[in-house]
């Protein structure tokens, strides 16, 4: 879903609605299994910082240095913030 919701309102230029309507005519299901998309919840997931790019030296401010270390600085990457509550093993 984000991908097409890239590519579509990104690079075609369409409107998140129009990506709203075609997504249950595709019959692309949400993460609940529901066929009823809102452009709400599309704005709300394409704005996550998963997936804005960010660079080794952004990441390094928040992640160890070790994890920044085996980036590669001519890239960029996403980042998913773990909640505390999922512990570490």
């Amino acid at each position: 879903m984000v991908r097409r919701t890239f590519r579509t309102d990104g690079v075609e230029g369409e409107r998140l609605y129009k990506v709203a309507c075609t997504l249950p005519r595709e019959r692309v299901p949400t993460s609940t299994g529901k066929q009823a998309w809102s452009e709400i919840f599309i704005r709300k997931v394409i704005k996550q910082d998963v997936y804005k790019p960010n660079t080794v030296k952004e990441i390094a401010k928040i992640a160890s240095l070790q994890v920044a270390a085996r980036l590669d600085p001519e890239k960029q990457y996403g980042l998913v913030m773990v909640p505390s509550s999922w512990g570490h093993h």
